[in-house]
């Protein structure tokens, strides 16, 4: 049982400018499993507090605040007996991505928040997988938009189960 977390943030949707983040956490066979959706173990939703200076800086948020709530979720898997690989964080958005694998150089460090560099850390101790993939293949991407009225009955098979589909099963 391996711990699989879809990360997303909106940028500046919340009233007052702000920014909303959230992570779908499941648990798969497998790492980076993008074919099979299981149900969330915890679908966490959160606006930042802070104010974010762009899409980038609050997607970074968003790892950085699932990151820090799957670590006891780590720990407490390994106590049951199901040792953690480097947990999977999908991310959809490719500067973030390339700030945690050290493939940017910033200009401006002082606008980027010191504590992002945390996630750059776990990723160098292995404890965390980060990774990019299409916005589409990011469950976490649901939780942080406004969406109509048309595309919630069009998905909600997905992250509701019900009895059709427990009787599918």
């Amino acid at each position: 049982m391996v711990l699989n977390i879809d990360s997303d943030a909106a940028y500046l949707v919340a009233p007052g400018a702000t920014s909303r983040v959230a992570g779908y956490f499941q648990l798969n066979s497998a790492q980076r499993s993008n074919s099979h959706v299981n149900a969330a173990i915890l679908v966490e939703c959160k606006t930042l507090r802070h104010v974010v200076a762009s899409s980038a800086e609050a997607e970074s948020a968003g790892l950085f605040h699932n990151a820090q709530r799957a670590v006891p979720i780590r720990y407490m898997q390994s106590q049951l007996g199901h040792p953690q690989p480097p947990t999977p964080m999908k991310t959809d958005n490719e500067t973030t991505n390339n700030f945690i694998h050290n493939n940017v150089m910033q200009k401006r460090s002082k606008s980027w928040d010191m504590r992002y560099y945390w996630l750059r850390d776990q990723h160098n101790q292995n404890n965390f997988d980060f990774y990019w993939d299409k916005s589409e293949n990011n469950h976490g991407d649901y939780w942080t938009k406004h969406f109509p009225a048309i595309y919630h009955r069009f998905i909600r098979a997905t992250y509701v189960l019900d009895e059709k589909t427990c009787e599918q099963n």
